[in-house]
Formats: structure tokens, C-alpha cells, sequence
């Protein structure tokens, strides 16, 4: 049997997305953030007569969960983030930020992870000046992947025939992977101010 078996008679198999368009040049710190591991990837736009978008670099910032956890343990992990978030900046100077937009209510275990991981990142970016937009994880799947609901392995296909340089770095995990379909649809949304 042909490899399309593994598809429904009535369903198609899935179309890969168009290339990523530039519409915002710079260099672009993208963010997939919870309170224990948050994946980041420093992205350069350039545009001109060949357009193009490559990884410059990537990297995680973590904490330890504590055995409390309570609002204090949650609250003092934000503010560690937030520490680790101003030295990724300091250290990395992007034209701007993309995090994930937290998910809301029921949709996540712990959901304030995510919205206070993401506090400490805002609050970081604030800090040197640095604009930030967010984007919805379904958002960037279904742009990577034409799946709003596609799993980690199809995002990582998505972004690896974008970004095919990302194998260069490490580390590299479904966190890097995150941040970087959230940087290519920031990229091309270009909703961002400044840029070059």
C-alpha cells in the first residue's frame, strides 16, 4: 500500500504551509514560557532581494518546583524567571519579544505557570525597552502546519523546513521548537514596532 493509507478515504492528506513571509526584520527573542522550562530562540529577520530567517541562538531558562506549592513557591519561581528573562535580554539585545499567549482557565493543568512565567518576561523586556507581542500557540500550528491541533512532531517538521540551521544549536527540545513557530508567525504578522 501506498504511505497515504495511513490517511481516512475521506480525509486529505495535510499540505505544507508556504513559506514564512518577512514582514518584520530584526533580530526577534521568542519565548515558549512556563514557570519550569521555558524555551527560548533568538531569531534575525533580514530582508532585501533575498529575504530570509535563521536561528542566531537558543536556550532555556528553569526552576525547581517547590514541595510547598502554594502562591508563595509560584510567586518566588516568577520572580526567578523574570531574573533569568533580563539576563537572556541584557545578554542577547533583540528589537523584540514574542511569548506564547497563556492559555486560559481549564485549558492546562496549571495555568499560572504559564501567565506568571510570562509576567516575569514582560516585566524583563519592560525593563530594557523592548516591544512584545504574544501569539496563540493553535495560532502558530496552524500557520506551521495547516493543523490548529497538530502535535509537537508536526510542529517540529513545520519549523525544521523553515529554520533548518535550528539542528546547529542546542539545546533543542519541543520548548525550542515552540519558540520558534512563535517567532516565525510574529515574524510575518509584523505587528512589532522598530525592527530595521
Amino acid at each position: 500500500m501506498s504511505d497515504l493509507s495511513k490517511f481516512r478515504v475521506d480525509e486529505a492528506p495535510p499540505k505544507k504551509a508556504a513559506r514564512i513571509e518577512v514582514n518584520w526584520k530584526g533580530v526577534l527573542l521568542a519565548v515558549d514560557q512556563t514557570l519550569t522550562s521555558s524555551g527560548w530562540v533568538l531569531l534575525q529577520a533580514t530582508g532585501g532581494a533575498h529575504p530570509r530567517i535563521e536561528v542566531i541562538r537558543t536556550g532555556m531558562c528553569k526552576t525547581n518546583p517547590d514541595e510547598s506549592k502554594g502562591h508563595e513557591s509560584n510567586l518566588a519561581r516568577g520572580e526567578l524567571m523574570h531574573r533569568q528573562f533580563e539576563v537572556v535580554i541584557e545578554n542577547n539585545e533583540p528589537m523584540g519579544v514574542v511569548h506564547e499567549l497563556p492559555p486560559a482557565g481549564g485549558q492546562m493543568a496549571r495555568p499560572e505557570s504559564s501567565l506568571l512565567a510570562a509576567l516575569g518576561l514582560r516585566i524583563a523586556a519592560a525593563t530594557y525597552l523592548t516591544p512584545i507581542v504574544m501569539v496563540g500557540a493553535q495560532r502558530a500550528k496552524n500557520r506551521l502546519t495547516n493543523d490548529a491541533k497538530a502535535s509537537k512532531q508536526a510542529v517540529r517538521a513545520g519549523v525544521l523546513w523553515q529554520l533548518p540551521n535550528i539542528t546547529d544549536f542546542k539545546p533543542l527540545n519541543e520548548h525550542i521548537y515552540d519558540a520558534a513557530a512563535l517567532g516565525l508567525v510574529a515574524i510575518e504578522e509584523g505587528k512589532l514596532p522598530y525592527g530595521e
